[in-house]
């Protein structure tokens, strides 16, 4: 039922009919059914508002909730983070200790090496004392070994000019030059075998005498002598010969020298079935 169809019939059940306010009840009727009209449309609309709202509300708690979730991993990801942080910060710690322990460990090395630097320069500077004294003691030697020369220049010259004088004095002057020869060769070199001037490649050996096995071998140093004036074997000359015995010093079991003598000991003769040779050596490495 309309809501003029309702006026209508309260007004005849209560004995009101007049037509003339009819149209007034109508109009007002009508103005009530657009306004019923109305609200009915706010209403769906407002209807449709709240399906919206609840829509809009749904897709705001699930970003909500994708925002927590987020939010709970970020978290996660942050106590990941200062976890971390806390171990690095750690590890750091313990790397600035082992850093400072092994800077000590530099610097008592660095003190080391530079006690060894002075002492090293310490043991240079007493070595160069001893090369200084050593050098005093050749340029003495030597001034000894240029005046023996002189001597020998001398009386070979006295020799060379008495060649036709009678037998006796070219014996005896004969004798006075061998006598100075041998002054001379001892001057050169010492009791130990020492040469009083060395060559490049016996100072290198002497450097490194201490390669020689200690104390393990014994050695039998055979040498020849031409007797010939030459005071060698032809090649090499005794007293480089004997220069052995200061090479190797102390560092044989035993040492023995043994001169071959006459026309046998030339250089090459020597190993050539040389029966003085050969028993020397029997009896050196036999005992026979």
């Amino acid at each position: 039922m309309s809501a003029s169809a309702a006026v209508a019939a309260s007004a005849a059940v209560s004995g009101w009919n007049g037509a003339t306010n009819m149209n007034t009840v109508n109009q007002v009727l009508g103005q009530l059914d657009g306004m019923l009209t109305n609200h009915e449309n706010q209403v769906k609309q407002l209807k449709a508002d709240l399906k919206d709202a609840d829509a809009t509300i749904a897709t705001l708690t699930q970003q909500r909730d994708a925002a927590n979730a987020k939010l709970a991993t970020a978290q996660q990801d942050l106590l990941a983070a200062q976890q971390a942080v806390t171990a690095l910060t750690s590890q750091l710690n313990q790397a600035k200790t082992e850093n400072d322990s092994l800077r000590g460990q530099l610097d008592e090395k660095i003190k080391e090496i530079q006690q060894k630097i002075a002492d090293g320069n310490r043991q240079v500077e007493l070595k160069q004392q001893e090369v200084d004294r050593l050098s005093a003691q050749v340029g003495s030697l030597n001034g000894q070994l240029g005046n023996l020369q002189n001597q020998l220049t001398n009386v070979t010259n006295q020799y060379n000019d008495l060649q036709h004088a009678s037998h006796a004095q070219i014996s005896s002057l004969s004798s006075e030059v061998d006598d100075l020869r041998n002054q001379l060769r001892a001057a050169e070199q010492d009791a130990q075998g020492k040469p009083m001037k060395m060559v490049s490649y016996y100072e290198w050996l002497l450097a490194h005498r201490d390669n020689y096995p200690n104390q393990q071998v014994a050695v039998l140093n055979m040498y020849g002598d031409l007797h010939n004036g030459s005071h060698s074997d032809g090649r090499v000359t005794t007293t480089s010969a004997k220069s052995l015995r200061y090479l190797l010093g102390n560092r044989p079991k035993s040492y023995r020298e043994k001169e071959i003598v006459g026309p046998n000991a030339q250089h090459s003769k020597l190993h050539e079935n040389n029966q003085v040779v050969n028993r020397e050596m029997i009896n050196f490495l036999w005992g026979k």
